[in-house]
Parts: C-alpha cells; sequence; structure tokens
C-alpha cells in the first residue's frame, strides 16, 4: 500500500500532503546555518604499507572518540533550543539535552543505524545515531582515513535541533501513523527554512529531514550515486510503541539528506529489524524486514525504486532476524550472518528469481554472536572475515564455509562492547588502500583500529 507519513514540525504538525512546499515560503529571511571552520590536515597520507602485516595498529591522529566529535551547542541559531522553546542545548550535545543515556557509545552502539565506511571518499560516515532511550542526533560527522582525524574540514552536518523533543516529552496528538499515536515521528518539515543547507526537497517536495532512529542494519553506500541508503527502525523516543518508517538518502558529495517518499515501503512491525548491503552486480540495494526481501533501485524513476524480491520468508522477529548483510561479488550471493540462522540468496542466475533462501552453518571457528555479528568480504582473500573479540579475526571460506583463526603477531588490542563481536554491523570494513580491515568497534573508541592481513 501507498504510506502516507506524518511530519513533526517546530511549531506544530502537520501531514506530508497538507506540508508541500510549504518550507520554501517560510522563514526566506533566516540566516543561513554557520559554516565550519576548515581544520588543516594535521598529518600526511598513510603511505600504502605504513601499518605493520599481521597485528592490529590503534590510528588516530588527534586522539578524539566519536562522542569528542559530536556536535556541543553554543546558543547559536538556529542551533540552540528544542521544538519546546525552552529546552536549550547551550553547552551540551542533543543526547545531554534530551536526558537520553549510555554515553556516545550508546549512540553509535546497540540499535543505532550507526555508520558506515565510504571508499570514494575514504570516510567513515556517522548518522542519525541513536541508542535505545539513549537520545541521539541526525548530525553527520566524519573519520577521516587519510589524515586519521574526526571531522577534519569541519562537521558535513549539523543537527536539525529546533525540530527536536526532549525524551518523554509529548508530541501534538494529531502526529499519527496508522491509527497508532507515535511519541516520535521519522521525519521534521523544516517550516522555517533554518536548516535548508542540508536537505534535499523530498520526492513529494517537501522540505524534511530525518529523525535519528533504531535503524540496525539498514544501512548501504551507493556507489556511483554519492549516496548511503537508510531505512528501518523506530524513533528512539517511543522505541517499543508501534513502528513507521520510510527510506531516506544521504548524499556525502552534496552534504543533504532526502526524505524518499514518494516510494512504496513495507509498513508495520516488520521494520524493527533490518539489514542491508549494495548489489553490485545488478546496482541496487537489497534490504531485509523481519518478513521478507527487497530492492531499492536508485537508477530507476521516482516512485519505481523499491520492489519486493522475496515475499514473506522471514522470521517475524526482532531476535531473530538481527542479521549482518553481505554480498558476494564473486558468487553474486546475499549472505545474512546471525538472527535465528545464516542464510543465503543466490543471484547468479538473475536478479529476480533466486531460489529459495539456503541456510548454512560455520564449522571450525565461527561467529561470536549471533546478533549482527561484524561481518565483512576481504576481495583479495575471498573470503568472509568476522571481528570477533580483542584481537581475534576469523576467516570463512564462502565454498565449504569453515571458519579458521587468522592469527595476530602482536601489536594493539581493539576495544569491545558488551558481548564479543555484537552488534557491529557495518563497523568492520575493508580499506583498499592498505589492503587492511578497519574496526571502529565502540562510539569510545578513539580513532580506529587497522589490521593488514597477511597474504
Amino acid at each position: 500500500m501507498k504510506l502516507l507519513l506524518v511530519v513533526a514540525l517546530a511549531a506544530g504538525a502537520c501531514f506530508i500532503s497538507a506540508c508541500t512546499r510549504q518550507g520554501s515560503a517560510q522563514g526566506a529571511s533566516q540566516p543561513p546555518p554557520p559554516t565550519p571552520t576548515p581544520v588543516p590536515n594535521p598529518t600526511p597520507t598513510p603511505a600504502p604499507g605504513s601499518f605493520t602485516r599481521g597485528q592490529w595498529t590503534h590510528f588516530s591522529n588527534d586522539n578524539k572518540t566519536f562522542g569528542s566529535a559530536l556536535f556541543v551547542g553554543d546558543g547559536s541559531a538556529p542551533y540552540d533550543v528544542f521544538a519546546d522553546g525552552t529546552t536549550s542545548v547551550k553547552g551540551q550535545t542533543l543526547q545531554q539535552a534530551e536526558i537520553g543515556s549510555g554515553g556516545p557509545n550508546a549512540q553509535l552502539a546497540a540499535y543505532s543505524a550507526g555508520g558506515i565506511y565510504i571508499p570514494s571518499i575514504n570516510q567513515f560516515v556517522t548518522l542519525l545515531t541513536t541508542g535505545h532511550y539513549a537520545g541521539g542526533s541526525n548530525e553527520v560527522n566524519v573519520f577521516d582515513l587519510s589524515s586519521g582525524t574526526w571531522n577534519p574540514g569541519g562537521r558535513p552536518v549539523n543537527p536539525t535541533v529546533r525540530l527536536y523533543m526532549r525524551v518523554g516529552m509529548a508530541w501534538p496528538v494529531s502526529i499519527a501513523y496508522g491509527g497508532h499515536p507515535l511519541t516520535a515521528p521519522v521525519a521534521f518539515v523544516d517550516t522555517g527554512n533554518n536548516y535548508s543547507a542540508n536537505i534535499s526537497p523530498s520526492q513529494l517536495g517537501i522540505q524534511a529531514v530525518p529523525v535519528n532512529r533504531q535503524i540496525y542494519g539498514g544501512i548501504a553506500d551507493m556507489p556511483g550515486f554519492n549516496k548511503i541508503f537508510l531505512f528501518g527502525g523506530f524513533g528512539y523516543w517511543d522505541p517499543n510503541s508501534g513502528d513507521a518508517s520510510i527510506g531516506c538518502t544521504y548524499d556525502y558529495v552534496t552534504k543533504k539528506y532526502q526524505l524518499l517518499d514518494a516510494e512504496t515501503w513495507p509498513a508495520g512491525s516488520q521494520n524493527n529489524v533490518t539489514t542491508a548491503a549494495w548489489d553490485s552486480t545488478y546496482g541496487r540495494v537489497l534490504f531485509t524486514t523481519e518478513r521478507s526481501l527487497f530492492a531499492y533501485y536508485p537508477g530507476r524513476a521516482q516512485g519505481q525504486r523499491v520492489q519486493v524480491v522475496v515475499e514473506g520468508d522471514g522470521c517475524s522477529g526482532d531476535n531473530c532476524s538481527t542479521r549482518t548483510a553481505v554480498w558476494d561479488p564473486h558468487r553474486k550471493r546475499l549472505l545474512l550472518f546471525g538472527g535465528s540462522s545464516n542464510l543465503y540468496y543466490d543471484f547468479s542466475g538473475g536478479e529476480f528469481s533466486p531460489p529459495p533462501a539456503t541456510a548454512f552453518s560455520i564449522s571450525g571457528s565461527g561467529l561470536a554472536t549471533t546478533r549482527g555479528p561484524s561481518v565483512m568480504y576481504d576481495p583479495v582473500a575471498d573470503a568472509y572475515i568476522h571481528h570477533s573479540i580483542g584481537m581475534t579475526l576469523v576467516s570463512m571460506n564462502p565454498s565449504t564455509f569453515v571458519g579458521s583463526t587468522l592469527s595476530s603477531s602482536g601489536g594493539d588490542t581493539p576495544t569491545t562492547s558488551g558481548t564479543a563481536g555484537e552488534w557491529e554491523y557495518y563497523r568492520l570494513f575493508y580499506w583498499a588502500a592498505q589492503d587492511a580491515y578497519v574496526a571502529l568497534p565502540t562510539g569510545d573508541t578513539v580513532g580506529v583500529y587497522i589490521y593488514p592481513p597477511i597474504r
């Protein structure tokens, strides 16, 4: 069915159909957001081979964490107070002003979209970060692999502060979805045109920006389109009371969000836990809900980009759907690691008619957890790599699914959070220039950890 979404305003609420193009007509005299002051690159770009093979190296040139990169309010409009007109963010992060809990690690870890590595810009991009009742932000921060620093040219996107409410505060009663009252919408309409520098018009022409939400693994880079795909989850204000989701993108060249409200998205609680991966063979994002497998085609005409690939073969539950998606370009497979069972879809026969999902088990050294294990594809070794805990890495043979532990000759020990290898999703990635694996395990990790495997 066609999804109609209700979004929040800084001074009230309205339906998308009633808000079309309203933002561009109001507040034209508002000053533009402050321009971040560029920070010089403090060190030369690491040359290939800078890191010792066969061991982990702690890499940072500014000794900062994700938490230290977060926006802190200074009282400057429009980055001053929340939608209630009284809650100031001066001297605070949004999480602190929202009375969130768990610190920055809760934002980047557990239930968050967290972030994803973008090879074309050599940066790990964090966006829509949030944790379970932990507060969060739709600002964008980046860790630059070339310089080893956070936000070397300034923060790409500051948050839409004036459109936020504190945790536990009630949104207007007119905000509802599917007859279910929500304490958090999934997008904000910028009627005052305060944030136009970082918001592209949505597909229906609305000046709307997505709110941060518990998105799990529904995030993927779309190379060639310069955009990150985001879908799934629910607003952190009321994570256990209903679900409403709609897809959006973040353009890391123009540094703008766009709401994809012209597409027909799956609706309901099946979107609580999602995972996604870029299908480089057929040029699409493959993403799962708790029930079905879908595809998003960024190159298709607007309104025709979302398609059901396999319907109704999911496990229809939160925990059993908590998987990590990996695309294997060599075998044209979508692999889902974790959840109730490891599965893969074989697309070697074409993009539209895959056989039913095939379950597989890993013998030898296996996964440290079933909850979103950190797994990536190594294109040089043609293997699936899992960061288990500490220095431990597991390499899995794609043909036999036999896992073996990769030895480490010493070096640094990556930080860990909670259960081994859990909830990390895309914070384990491949850095082609160094032929190395990179881990950013927690929001409190200083920089990243680099492991060039022995070839």
